[in-house]
C-alpha cells in the first residue's frame, strides 16, 4: 500500500502582501487602474487606505465601463451603489481627477464633496442635459 504524505509550504518562506514596505505596494498599485483598486482595496484597513489615497490622489479615477467593441457603457447599479455607498466616503476627499458617463454622473456628483476635484470628464453628455445642469446650477 503507498502512503500519502501531505506536503506544507514552510510559513518562513511565506512573504505576505501586507508585509511589503510601502513604497512597494505603491509601485504595485501604480499598475493597476486605480477603480479596480478602490472596489477591491478601500477599507481593507488603515495602512492600504494611506497608500490608496496616494494613488488616487495622482490619478484619473474613470468610471467609464466600455464593450469589447470599445462602446460606452453605464456603469452597473450595484457598482454605483458600491462606490457612493462605501469608496466615496473614504477616498472623495483625495480624489482631483474623474471620468464619469453621463447615467450615473448625477448620483456620484452628488453623493459626495470633491474639495480636490479639479478635472471632471464626461463621457457620452447630451447637449441637452448640461444645459438643463448648467441652467439649474446658474438659477440656484
Amino acid at each position: 500500500m503507498m502512503s500519502c504524505q501531505l506536503i506544507m509550504p514552510s510559513l518562513h518562506n511565506k512573504y505576505e502582501f501586507m508585509h511589503l514596505p510601502d513604497e512597494i505596494l505603491l509601485i504595485i498599485m501604480e499598475k493597476l487602474k486605480p477603480i479596480d483598486l478602490l472596489y477591491s482595496l478601500v477599507g481593507v484597513n488603515k495602512r492600504l487606505n494611506k497608500v490608496l489615497r496616494n494613488v488616487i490622489s495622482n490619478s484619473t479615477i474613470s468610471l467609464v465601463k466600455t464593450s469589447s467593441t470599445g462602446r460606452i457603457c453605464p456603469m452597473k447599479t450595484l457598482e454605483i451603489d458600491r462606490f457612493c455607498s462605501y469608496i466615496l466616503p473614504h477616498m472623495h476627499y483625495h480624489i482631483k481627477m474623474m471620468v464619469l458617463e453621463c447615467l450615473s454622473m448625477e448620483r456620484i456628483l452628488l453623493s459626495g464633496d470633491y474639495p480636490n476635484l479639479c478635472i471632471l470628464g464626461l463621457v457620452n453628455l447630451d447637449y441637452n442635459i448640461f444645459a438643463n445642469y448648467l441652467s439649474g446650477m446658474l438659477l440656484e
